[in-house]
């Protein structure tokens, strides 16, 4: 158990090109900001209102963890703070489901 664990926050990324690591990056960086902005101005009454925020947050952590290199405790915290981002994503997914089928 301890081996998956540890090569999954310790190994290193294989890198794809870098035109598009960096356009991909571009791309998260802009969805995430027009979600945001989206996001802030729907009525709070409408149904899954911050998915547009919270997916393409999570998208842009998953990104940066797994496709660049960084030193090794900040690839081990970028990789922590991506599980942990994915757990609010997961609640807030399966709560916006129960509120539309009730």
């Amino acid at each position: 158990m301890l081996i998956p664990v540890r090569r999954y926050f310790l190994d290193e990324p294989r890198l794809r090109s870098t035109a598009f690591r960096y356009g991909f990056l571009a791309f998260l960086i802009a969805l995430a900001v027009f979600a945001a902005i989206a996001a802030f101005h729907l009525p709070p009454s409408a149904g899954g209102s911050y998915f547009g925020f919270l997916i393409p947050t999570m998208l842009l952590f998953n990104h940066l963890a797994f496709q660049f290199r960084w030193p090794t405790s900040v690839r081990v915290g970028i990789r922590i703070l991506t599980i942990i981002w994915c757990c609010p994503v997961v609640v807030y997914t399966l709560l916006v489901i129960h509120s539309w089928w009730h």
